[in-house]
Order: C-alpha cells, then structure tokens, then sequence
C-alpha cells in the first residue's frame, strides 16, 4: 500500500535539474563514429564524423541520405534528431539561466527571456518534436531495426515537451498580475503553477493540455523517464517511483493523465483536464469550482462523487493521504480494463494538513475518526462499489440532493455552469441556489455565502 506525501510542484526546478544531468541523450554534443560501414550505414557513419566535428547541416544530409536507403535505420533517424537540434542553436546553458529563478521568488520560468529567443526556441523544439514523433511512431509499430529505441530519446523527448509546456504557459501568464507582471498590493511576483494552471483552466488553453499530453504519453511508455527527469516536479510520481516495482503504478497514473489531456477543443474536456493536473500537483484552490456550494468535493477517480451528475469537476489533491490498492489495480490491468476507476483504485483516503480544517460539504462539521464521510466511500472496497451499481458516492452525498426542480440533466449542468459563474451572487442569491441547485449550498447560512462571495472576489 503506497500513501501519497506532499511535496512542492516546481516545474521549472524539475528542468533546471534534467537540463544539467542530460547526459547521453540528444543533447550530448559527441558521439562515437565507430559504425560499421555499408550502404545506410556508411552514410550514417559519415553523418557521426560531421556530427562529431560539428558540421550540423552537412551531417543532416548524411543522416537523410542514410534514412532514404533503409528507412529502418534507427542510428541515421537518431542521428538526425541530434544534428536539427544542434542547427536549431538550442543552447541548454542558455536555458538554465531563465529556467533557475533565483531567490526563492515564486515567478514563472522563462518569462525574463527575450521574444526573439522564445522564438528562436519554440520554433527549434517544434521542429526537434516533430522529427522525433515520427521516430516514436515508427519505432513503436516495428518500422525501425530497434538498434536506437524510444527508451533512448524518452527523457530528451520528455524535456523537449517540458520545454513547450513552459513556453506556453509563459505566453499563456505573461499579463498576469503576479506572473509576468509584479503584484502592485505586495511589489512581488506571486505566481507559482498552481496559480497559473488556474489561470489556465479559466481561460480554457486547450494547448497547454495538448503540450502535457506528450510529457504524460512519454512517461507511460518509459515510467523511469518520470523519476529522472521529472521526479521532483509531481509527488505523486517521485513517491511511486522510489522502488523499481512501482513503476507499473507510475505508468498507469500516466496513462490515466494522458489520456485525460488528450488533444481538445471542448471546453468541458479541457476543464477536466487541468482539474486532474491541479489534483496531481497538490494545487486545489479549495473552493467552489462548479457552482454546488461544495468543495474540493471529488476525487480522481473518473466518477461521480458526490451526486450530481458531473465526473471530476470540483477536484481536491490526490497528494492527501490517499492510499492505493495495488493489488486491484494490478489485476484490474491485467483484465484490460482501462477506465480511471479501474486503474487508480483507492483503498482509503483522508485529509492532510491542508485539508485539516476543510469543511467540505459546508455542514459545519470538520472530518474526525468518529465523522468523517466526506473522505470515505460508502463502499469502502472497490468490489463492493462495482457490485453496487458502481455506486462511487463518498457518504456525505448521503446527506443532499441535487436538482430540486427536475431538470434535464443537459439543463441542470447548464444552470450550475451559471451560478459558478455568478460570482457575486447578485443573480442567483443563497436561497435561489439553494431552490434551483440544491446540493451543499442547503448547509449554507447568509454567513456563509457572503463568505463564499468575499473569497471569489478576492481570488
């Protein structure tokens, strides 16, 4: 049984570590010449000497010469990768100095680089990205002669994509207070990623889900990848990956994220999406995402939580103490069974610091060993959910109900939409939430909901 510890998400700091321990990946400047000679392997072996001699674009040639003879030749497909990355000019020392910030200031990596070098930059990684997505798809369907596989360029692919996911972010933040720009009320930046993966979800940047799409499809086909080159940056994985055997755990949360972010330009998916990665992190906001009145009321789990209708939409942190039942898990893999709950399967949760004091269903009681249902399934073992209509419900849902006029469920998702979004409650006032929502705003006192209106203000 693994539990889940908190642990600080600093992307940046992950890159600042896989730029300066890259080592025998793409972007090693030397390799050894010693190929055997041939017809696509006297071509590469010439491609090498120019590589090695620093000769970039004559060695490209080589390697596309190489490639046009056999186009299984995976040392030429190799080869060329490293030489369009060294074209580019795509200097990692000259990374290092805007991905480290100094001083322990909570601000966006990248955002002090100039728009001439993030152009240079993005339109290099692009290129290198591209040119090794062609290498992964023919390696992984048998087209390459396995001699340089996708487990080679894994942590190279992974930072590349790492690389993106920043420069989006940073184009993505660049106006934001605290981010681009110093906070006028304390004359500091103030932007960490949770702040920013907010900002995102706000904003619905489908791009930035695409971008960590990659990082996560990287990690499920090469689980190590995380450990090594991101390990520090997501707790969840730095805590599985401490023993080789959890790899597969390490892979499965992957192959759950990347297929949560993949590619889209519904709203809705995009939402789920940075909802999933915010729990990952440990960045919930603790507050009312989806206009219910609850808080943090759901767990990645791909299911309903709390009874409305809607998966994963008002996520807490899965870096609380949540523990995982492998054994399940495992066998539940092995059955080809590949929907969320089947692959991250919870055998118990509960609160850590920062939840301590959550009242999450607003009914003014805190979780304690006697009253804890807003950290417990009603049924507690995953056979027991499954048997019982799949019946995910943490107990506190028990408690309340939703839609008190009988909409349409298309409807009822609509009008929460609109409340959530009625942050100052001059629309929809306690009582017509409480009339047309229902859900935990019937827990609210006028007390409470000024509270709620004062912290969206303020947010």
């Amino acid at each position: 049984m693994i539990s889940f510890k908190t642990k600080k998400f600093v992307l940046a700091a992950a890159l600042a570590t896989a730029l300066g321990v890259a080592g025998c990946n793409l972007f090693n400047p030397t390799e050894d010449a010693n190929i055997r000679s041939g017809d696509a392997d006297a071509m590469t072996y010439e491609g090498y000497i120019k590589f090695r001699n620093n000769e970039y674009t004559l060695a490209a040639d080589y390697f596309n010469q190489a490639i046009a003879a056999d186009s299984t030749h995976s040392e030429a497909w190799y080869g060329l990768a490293k030489a369009k990355l060294n074209i580019q000019d795509l200097n990692t020392f000259e990374l290092l100095k805007y991905v480290n910030i100094s001083g322990g200031a909570e601000r966006l990596a990248l955002l002090d680089m100039e728009q001439s070098v993030v152009d240079k930059y993005e339109a290099g990684i692009d290129t290198v990205v591209t040119l090794l997505k062609e290498f992964i798809a023919r390696d992984t369907t048998g087209r390459l002669d396995g001699k340089i596989t996708y487990r080679t360029i894994s942590e190279s692919y992974m930072l590349l994509n790492m690389l993106q996911t920043l420069f989006v972010l940073r184009d993505a933040t660049k106006l934001v207070v605290g981010c681009g720009m110093v906070d006028p009320n304390t004359g500091k930046y103030s932007c960490d990623v949770g702040a920013v993966l907010n900002t995102l979800k706000r904003n619905k940047d489908g791009e930035s889900t695409a971008a960590l799409h990659e990082v996560f499809s990287t990690c499920e086909s090469n689980p190590e990848t995380m450990s090594s080159v991101a390990g520090q940056a997501i707790p969840v994985f730095d805590e599985w990956l401490t023993d080789n055997s959890q790899t597969q755990v390490a892979s499965t949360m992957c192959g759950v994220l990347a297929d949560i972010t993949e590619p889209s330009e519904d709203a809705d998916a995009i939402d789920m999406s940075v909802n999933s990665i915010i729990a990952v992190t440990g960045k919930s906001t603790i507050m009312d995402d989806d206009g219910d009145g609850c808080y943090d009321e759901e767990i990645m789990d791909g299911m309903d939580n709390d009874g409305d209708g809607e998966v994963d939409e008002d996520l807490r942190d899965v870096n609380a103490e949540f523990s995982l039942d492998l054994a399940t898990q495992t066998k539940n893999i092995a059955a080809g069974k590949t929907q969320t709950k089947d692959r991250v399967v919870y055998s118990s949760f509960g609160p850590n610091e920062k939840y301590m004091n959550v009242d999450i269903d607003r009914d003014g009681k805190l979780c304690t060993e006697e009253n804890c249902g807003e950290w417990e399934y009603i049924y507690p073992s995953y056979a027991k959910r499954e048997s019982n209509g799949q019946n995910y419900l943490l107990k506190f849902a028990k408690k309340i109900k939703f839609n008190p006029m009988g909409l349409p469920p298309e409807e009822f998702k609509a009008l929460k939409k609109r409340v959530a979004q009625d942050y100052s409650g001059r629309i929809y006032n306690l009582k017509a939430r409480q009339d047309s929502v229902g859900g935990c705003w019937v827990n609210y006192t006028e007390e409470q909901f000024r509270i709620w209106v004062n912290e969206w203000e303020n947010f």
